[in-house]
């Protein structure tokens, strides 16, 4: 048991798991705005998303209907990547070898990457939803005054 009790790896598994939903959420927004109503002119022309339903389709199936698609080409791969690996954090961990200090630290490692995945793919998509969200002139001072988009901008980092 004192396995489990190991401060820095749950530490790294509840990060990850963190750093997992804020970026899943980003996705949701911007493939079912930015990507797939990429050509919404006014705010009258955006079919709104039913969060009951979009929030529970699984990120796979959600790339599958955008794959192909300009915003998109290149993530692809990384997406897929991205999404073994939290699979492995959020459904399979328990499957790993806890025990011993090289076991800890394998696991460490998946959640440090899914932990920096999420937030490279957070920005990215952040940029892009806000950029889509930026064509509407009625909507541009309310989203202006949250930082989310700000902080993004070109010359400043990821937090």
């Amino acid at each position: 048991m004192e396995e489990f009790l190991d401060e820095a790896l749950c530490t790294a598994v509840g990060v990850a798991v963190l750093s997992s939903q804020a970026f899943e959420k980003m996705f949701v927004l911007a493939a079912r705005h930015a990507i797939k109503q990429a050509g919404a002119l006014t705010i009258e022309d955006i079919v709104p998303v039913n969060a009951k339903k979009a929030f529970k389709q699984p990120v796979t199936a959600l790339l599958k209907e955008i794959s192909g698609t300009v915003e998109i080409n290149g993530l692809e791969e990384r997406l897929l990547s991205y999404i073994e690996d939290r699979h492995i954090v959020v459904h399979r961990l328990v499957e790993k070898d806890w025990s011993g200090e090289e076991g800890r630290e394998a696991i460490k490692e998946i959640c440090l990457r899914v932990t920096s995945e999420s937030i490279h793919l957070h920005k990215i998509f952040t940029i892009m939803f806000g950029e889509w969200l930026h064509r509407f002139p009625n909507l541009r001072s309310v989203i202006d005054e949250y930082e989310v988009f700000r902080m993004y901008e070109v010359g400043k980092s990821a937090p």
